[in-house]
């Protein structure tokens, strides 16, 4: 696991740091075909979710949003810690952290009826959002949300988009 974690921090081949990005495909690949990797490398990710750098905090939320949107995944429900710490990029200083968290809400919606609650919440406060773009996106989740089936979404997203 130590090793795996330099690995991420230097590119062995020519010593030029990896892009956060890379790193960030990396453990999602790496998820795929062992989730059990990924789960000793939360606590490190939720760690990078409070760095100053916007655009690592954007990459490791976007990462997070993908894990656990997952059809398939339970690790907002394993991980309820980073659940939460995800949940708090929704209220991030940066943009384009708060739209990249609307932009991946559609996918909670359709594939975790049980996060619904917690995801409705978010695009609640972010529906009246200072930036437009935010609002702009929370827009386009539910709308896409809807298009996928009626049933992803509820009364209350309705009456945002409404709004």
């Amino acid at each position: 696991m130590t090793e795996l974690k330099q690995k991420f921090r230097k590119n062995k081949s020519n010593s030029n740091p990896i892009e956060v990005s890379q790193i960030c495909d990396l453990i999602y690949e790496l998820n795929q075909i062992c989730p059990n990797i990924v789960s000793g490398l939360l606590p490190h990710i939720e760690f990078k979710l409070k760095t100053n750098e916007e655009k690592e905090r954007c990459e490791y939320t976007k990462l997070l949003a993908r894990l656990f949107s997952d059809r398939n995944s339970d690790l907002a429900k394993n991980f309820p810690e980073a659940w939460k710490q995800f949940l708090g990029r929704f209220r991030d200083i940066s943009v384009s952290v708060r739209v990249r968290c609307c932009q991946y809400s559609m996918h909670f919606l359709v594939h975790h009826k049980d996060l619904r609650q917690d995801i409705t919440e978010q695009l609640r406060q972010r529906q009246h959002d200072a930036d437009e773009n935010v609002r702009y996106e929370v827009v386009m989740a539910i709308v896409s949300a809807g298009k996928k089936g009626i049933d992803n979404i509820n009364e209350d997203l309705l009456g945002f988009v409404k709004e």
